[in-house]
């Protein structure tokens, strides 16, 4: 618990000794906790937030996986609180 992380070998054991076995999903324990640093590291979310308001509504969406649909639902509720802000803003 004090010392330092020094190799990424420490730090997956540290998450295999952390995630009970019975919530342990496919694939390596540590495989979310390496992407999420990776995304973190190379900046990989901000780029979205920039571009979310530029989507068009093509249609393209409407034939995508459905574990995607979680996602688009929210892109469309987030441009719709975001539309209804600046047309608040707008009016002033």
């Amino acid at each position: 618990k004090e010392r330092e992380i020094k190799t990424t070998k420490q730090l997956v054991d540290i998450i295999e000794k952390s995630i009970p076995k019975s919530k342990q999903k496919a694939g390596h324990p540590a495989k979310r906790t390496f992407q999420a640093i990776r995304i973190e590291v190379n900046n990989e979310i901000k780029p979205l937030y920039n571009t979310v308001m530029d989507c068009i509504e093509c249609g393209c969406c409407l034939f995508t996986c459905p574990a995607n649909r979680p996602l688009l639902d929210l892109i469309r509720v987030g441009k719709f609180k975001v539309g209804a802000l600046r047309r608040a803003r707008a009016q002033k």
